[in-house]
């Protein structure tokens, strides 16, 4: 199946596996890694192309050439393959929002605020640079019934809504920006980035993805900024 995306890589299986004879990184453990990787880069590209629903387990391993029961071994089932695709998003995206906040508390002016929030912008642009299919799944997902192997993508755009409105607060509590809803402002801001993202991965020219988020957040905080 051809893609546009490249391999996923690094992915952390669900099953925590039995110690091996060899060393960490000797053949034994790359091997297992690369068994690892090719299960959930074909689950990748098969949900992409196909929707979470539809692709099944069987499919999965069929498209990455390997048994059944090799997909067990690494995952119970593919709503945790699903959360481990998601968890690298995870991680990055609660560190940078947890140093936006940090540096949101420490700001005294307007331009300290600017400067958070394109930091925060830059650095998810980077996300979406590094994990590009992951986030298009995302974008693709998140936003439907919140069961089964779409749980971990509902937890997240939850978290990313949530942080949202507290990052917003964060500012509004400083006295930089004006006191509008937070969860009016925030989400709106969540709303527009994701608009934008998944024209991206759809295809439209937007420009650099770092250059398009720092244009966003220029735009946002011109409107809310205290005068």
């Amino acid at each position: 199946m051809s893609t546009p995306f490249p391999l996923v890589s690094g992915v952390r299986p669900g099953i925590e596996l039995e110690e091996r004879p060899g060393a960490a990184d000797g053949i034994r453990s790359r091997n297992r890694q690369a068994r690892t990787d090719a299960i959930a880069s074909a689950a990748l590209h098969a949900f992409l192309k196909d929707g979470l629903e539809s692709v099944t387990i069987e499919a999965i391993v069929r498209l990455a050439g390997t048994a059944k029961g090799s997909f067990y071994r690494y995952f119970v089932d593919k709503q945790q393959l699903v959360e481990c695709l998601v968890e690298p998003v995870r991680e990055a995206f609660q560190r940078h929002t947890e140093r936006c906040r940090d540096d949101l508390a420490a700001a005294e002016a307007t331009a300290d605020v600017y400067a958070a929030y394109q930091n925060l912008a830059l650095n998810l642009a980077a996300i979406f640079v590094e994990h590009r299919a992951v986030v298009t799944l995302y974008l693709q997902e998140a936003r439907g019934p919140a069961v089964g192997a779409r749980m971990a993508l509902h937890d997240l755009a939850c978290e990313i809504d949530a942080r949202a409105i507290e990052l917003t607060n964060a500012a509004i509590d400083h006295g930089l920006i004006k006191p509008l809803d937070a969860r009016v402002s925030g989400l709106s801001v969540v709303g527009a980035a994701e608009a934008l993202l998944y024209r991206a991965t759809t295809g439209m020219d937007l420009g650099p993805p770092h250059v398009v988020a720092a244009a966003l957040i220029q735009l946002v905080l011109d409107g809310v900024r205290v005068r």
